[in-house]
């Protein structure tokens, strides 16, 4: 990706859906953990190993993606990874507003400046590829289709996010 799309992408998705994460309240279990450990790691139990399985599983989704299209030959493939990368990134933000509880049982309502902003990310995305300012951020128009694919692709990512949680190491993390 070219340097004003990746500050681009830093803006929308760490900047301002950050600022919203923020703004989540605390889990309904967080008083019946233990403490964390004083001087302890925020990588600790197990954090960082789901940190790092989530960036690999981004990473390896959007470049998949831009491969895919790349390998046929298709103009707009860096925009394809650009938007997926973005996409990817909106529904991460969604998906690890907690660690141990499933979005549903804690609803998409229960922060609406989040709910907000991920509208606005959204928006300035499709702004920035559908309006002039793709001209600014070297994009390539794309259709329906590819849309499409971003967004489900984004999507997929957050159903294994909660599957993780009801299934998987994320568990140990209530304990």
């Amino acid at each position: 990706l070219l340097p004003l799309q990746l500050l681009w992408l830093n803006l929308m998705t760490d900047g301002l859906l950050g600022l919203s994460l923020g703004m989540e309240p605390a889990e309904r279990t967080v008083m019946r953990r233990p403490p964390h450990t004083p001087g302890g790691s925020i990588w600790a139990n197990g954090l960082g190993l789901q940190t790092a399985w989530n960036g690999v599983l981004i990473g390896a989704l959007a470049l998949a993606v831009g491969f895919v299209y790349q390998a046929m030959d298709r103009a707009e493939w860096q925009t394809m990874l650009f938007t997926t990368l973005a996409f990817l990134q909106v529904f991460q933000a969604f998906g690890t507003r907690s660690t141990t509880e499933p979005l549903w049982r804690i609803g998409l309502r229960s922060n609406p400046l989040m709910l907000g902003i991920g509208a606005v990310v959204v928006g300035l995305q499709l702004a920035a590829v559908y309006t002039p300012l793709r001209n600014f951020l070297d994009l390539d128009p794309i259709g329906a289709v590819d849309l499409a694919v971003a967004v489900v692709v984004g999507a997929v990512f957050l159903v294994v996010l909660e599957l993780s949680k009801v299934l998987g190491p994320a568990k140990t993390l209530s304990t």
